[in-house]
């Protein structure tokens, strides 16, 4: 039962009490001496009664307040959760969306290059070019993982090591200069830990046109607690233009399925964050 409930059955008490005192018998005896004894009992009865009384009503109201300010702040703080929440889930539909629209881009340029073709944004339309290398000349270099590009080799009996293999295919066009580090994270327990040694892939290789590089087999430290790995591939690479591009891929390893793929938005924006807390983003 709430305490406001208890004391508006109270105040009702009280009133009760003042109304049936006069009932019963007087009040007041103006002959009584000093003043302060020209109350009967009944009559004091009634100013106690009526003190309790107002008590009790002061005491609602300061509940009442109360609650209402914790039911204002409860709400508050809802609305703060939810507006967080609401941002978080148009920030992650903006990122699926950008990732999505540039991997379409890529996608359709890969398509086209195939076939000795371009889109002119000038004129909005396919053009066809003659010699597919001149085309080739014109169009950056995408580097990323080939078809099963992340490869978990063997894992050592304490299941503390593991090694691993990579693949990476570059297409479009071709890329000269390539520099290329692998940074290794480990996930465990919803957090993720940073390992700052780096593998070095490529060092300023040339990388051709539809080629795909096969890494060594590379010794991999995992705690026993970790149910994943990220991989970050970290460099450079220059067109046949002199022009400069980063590469910058995440992904993720989930050493219980031995699957691989992008992290989910809430991990990369986490890992993002200690990449760039280290000067690697």
């Amino acid at each position: 039962m709430k305490w406001t409930v208890i004391l508006t059955i109270l105040i009702g008490v009280f009133q009760l009490i003042a109304i049936i005192m006069p009932l019963t018998g007087t009040l007041s005896d103006r002959r009584r001496r000093p003043y302060y004894k020209i109350l009967t009992w009944r009559g004091y009865t009634i100013v106690v009664s009526s003190f309790f009384a107002l008590l009790c009503t002061i005491a609602i109201f300061i509940i009442t307040d109360s609650e209402s300010n914790s039911n204002d702040a409860a709400l508050k703080k809802q609305l703060k959760i939810r507006d967080n929440e609401h941002a978080k889930a148009i920030k992650q539909a903006g990122m699926e969306y950008i990732d999505r629209l540039g991997a379409n881009q890529r996608e359709t340029a890969e398509a086209l290059a195939k076939y000795g073709l371009k889109y002119d944004k000038t004129k909005e339309e396919i053009i066809k070019i003659a010699k597919s290398d001149t085309l080739r000349q014109h169009l950056a270099p995408y580097i990323d993982l080939a078809d099963d590009g992340i490869k978990l080799d063997s894992i050592n009996k304490t299941n503390t090591i593991s090694y691993f293999k990579f693949r990476m295919k570059n297409t479009i066009s071709p890329a000269k200069n390539t520099l290329l580090n692998l940074y290794i994270l480990e996930g465990a327990n919803n957090l993720i830990r940073f390992k700052k040694d780096a593998f070095v892939m490529l060092s300023g290789n040339d990388f051709a046109f539809d080629s795909i590089m096969e890494s060594n087999i590379y010794e991999i430290p995992i705690r026993e607690d970790a149910d994943k790995v990220f991989f970050y591939f970290y460099g450079t690479y220059m067109d046949m233009s002199n022009k400069h591009y980063e590469l910058k891929r995440v992904y993720y390893f989930d050493l219980k399925t031995k699957s691989y793929g992008l992290p989910s938005t809430f991990d990369f924006l986490n890992i993002k964050e200690i990449l760039i807390k280290n000067g690697l983003y």
